[in-house]
C-alpha cells in the first residue's frame, strides 16, 4: 500500500548545465550514499528539461520538434516573458495545483520554466546575471559574467560562493507549512570551453581540474540526510561541442544523483534511465495520478533491459526551429548490470539518412568511442531493423 505523504517534503531538483561524469562525482555518491543512475536525454538544454519536466518528446510538443529559436513565438513583447501552451503539463504546474510551492533559483523568469519565487546569487539579481550578455554584440553561446565569477579568482567570484553557499544552508532543514519543489541552476560546464579560451589554453587541465574541485564542494554544502526531502541532481546532456548531426551516446548520455530521505524510500530497479522518468517518479513518490508508459515510468519499475529510449536533437547550425535529427536506441550489452554498449539507429532529417552505429562505455559509465556499423552487418541486423522500425513509426516527418 501506499505511503501517505503529509506536508513540509522537499524536492531538490539541482541542474548542472552540461557537466559530464567525473571519478569525483562517482566517489562523491559513494560518500553521500546516493544513487548514481546514466540518464538518457536529448543533446541541449532547452529539449531535455522540456522532456524532463512534460514527460514528452519535443516533436510531442511541437509537431516540426524544436530548436534554440523556436519558443521566440510565445514571447511576451511587454513582460518579455515565455509563456508556452502545454505549461500547465509541467510537473511544476501539476505540483502547483497540488499546493505545492515552486521556487527558482539561478534562472530568470524570462525563461521557460517558472516558479513562484524567483532568486539568483549573482549581485544584482538575475537581471545583472543577463545584461552582458545580452549586451554582447558578438555571437556568443555563452554567459561571460558568469563564466568569471563561477570559474574565476575574483573578489566578486569568491563573493558569489559564499552568497550560494549562505542560500543553501538558508533553505536546508528548514521548516515550512507547505511542500517545496526547488529548481536550482548551476552553468560552470557550459562556460567551461569558452571561460579557458578566453583565459589561457595552456591551462585547460589545471582551470577544469579547479571547476571540479569547485562543484564538487558546492555540492557539499547540502544536508544529504535532511529528513523528509528528495534529492535530484543531474546534468541534461552531454559535451555540446563534440555533438554530431546524428549524436551519439557522448552527446545524449547524462548522469542523476538520486536520494530519497522520505520514509520507504525510492529504490532504483536499473542503472540507466530517460530524462523523461523524472515526472512519473515524483508523481508514484506522493501518490498522484499518473500512467507508466515504455517511454516514461517511475524509475522503481524499470525492469525492462531491453527497453528502447528516443532521443530527439535541434542543430542550430542546421536549423533554429526545428529538430534536425532523432536517436533510437537500447542497450546489448550489460557488466554487472552496469550498461556497457547501446546500438542506435540515427535518423538526419535534411539530407534524409540513417547512419547506424554502436556505443561503447566502460564499466562506470564513461563514453569511451562509438563505432559505425551496417545495417546488413549480421551481428546486429536484426537488432538494428528493429530500432529503424521504432523510430520511423515514433517521429511522422520521418521521410
Amino acid at each position: 500500500m501506499s505511503q501517505k505523504i503529509g506536508k513540509n517534503m522537499k524536492i531538490y531538483c539541482v541542474f548542472f548545465d552540461t557537466m559530464p561524469l567525473l571519478k569525483e562525482l562517482i566517489e562523491f555518491a559513494e560518500d553521500k550514499n546516493m544513487q548514481l543512475l546514466l540518464q538518457i536525454g536529448n543533446c541541449f538544454t532547452m529539449t531535455s528539461l522540456m522532456s524532463m519536466f512534460t514527460r514528452k518528446m519535443p516533436s510531442d510538443l511541437l509537431k516540426n520538434g524544436i530548436g534554440n529559436r523556436s519558443f521566440e513565438q510565445y514571447r511576451n513583447k511587454k513582460s518579455k516573458n515565455i509563456y508556452l501552451p502545454w505549461v500547465d503539463e509541467y510537473i511544476t504546474s501539476k505540483l502547483s495545483k497540488k499546493k505545492w510551492q515552486i521556487k527558482i533559483h539561478n534562472l530568470p523568469p524570462t525563461n521557460y520554466i517558472h516558479g513562484d519565487i524567483n532568486t539568483d546569487s549573482c549581485k544584482g539579481g538575475y537581471k545583472a546575471r543577463y545584461i552582458e550578455y545580452k549586451n554582447n554584440k558578438k555571437k556568443i553561446f555563452w554567459n561571460p559574467l558568469m563564466g568569471d565569477l563561477l570559474l574565476g579568482n575574483s573578489t566578486k567570484s569568491y563573493q558569489w560562493y559564499n552568497r550560494e553557499y549562505e542560500f543553501i544552508k538558508s533553505i536546508s532543514n528548514k521548516i515550512s507549512d507547505k511542500n517545496i519543489f526547488y529548481f536550482i541552476e548551476y552553468e560552470h560546464y557550459h562556460s567551461l570551453t569558452e571561460y579557458i579560451n578566453k583565459k589561457n589554453k595552456n591551462k585547460m587541465t589545471e582551470i577544469k581540474n579547479e571547476t571540479n574541485k569547485r562543484v564538487i564542494n558546492l555540492m557539499s554544502q547540502w544536508n544529504f540526510d535532511e529528513p523528509n526531502s528528495i534529492f535530484w541532481f543531474f546534468s541534461d546532456h552531454g559535451w555540446p561541442h563534440e555533438c554530431k548531426k546524428i549524436p551519439n551516446a557522448n552527446s545524449y548520455l547524462s548522469w542523476v544523483l538520486f536520494k530519497d530521505n522520505i520514509n520507504s524510500s525510492i529504490n532504483p530497479k536499473s542503472k540507466i534511465i530517460s530524462i523523461r522518468d523524472f515526472s512519473p517518479t515524483i508523481f508514484k513518490k506522493f501518490n498522484y495520478d499518473y500512467e507508466s508508459t515504455s517511454e516514461s515510468m517511475s524509475i522503481d519499475e524499470i525492469n525492462d533491459k531491453n527497453r528502447v529510449y528516443f532521443v530527439e536533437d535541434g542543430r542550430s547550425r542546421v536549423d533554429r526551429k526545428k529538430s534536425t535529427s532523432v536517436v533510437c536506441c537500447m542497450v546489448i550489452k550489460w557488466k554487472n548490470n552496469s550498461p556497457i554498449e547501446i546500438i542506435q539507429v540515427g535518423y538526419f532529417k535534411p539530407k534524409k539518412i540513417f547512419i547506424y552505429c554502436l556505443n561503447v562505455l566502460d564499466k562506470n559509465g564513461f563514453f569511451k568511442k562509438y563505432i559505425k556499423i551496417d545495417i546488413n552487418d549480421k551481428k546486429y541486423r536484426n537488432r538494428l531493423l528493429y530500432l529503424k522500425e521504432k523510430l520511423k513509426n515514433r517521429f511522422e516527418w520521418i521521410g
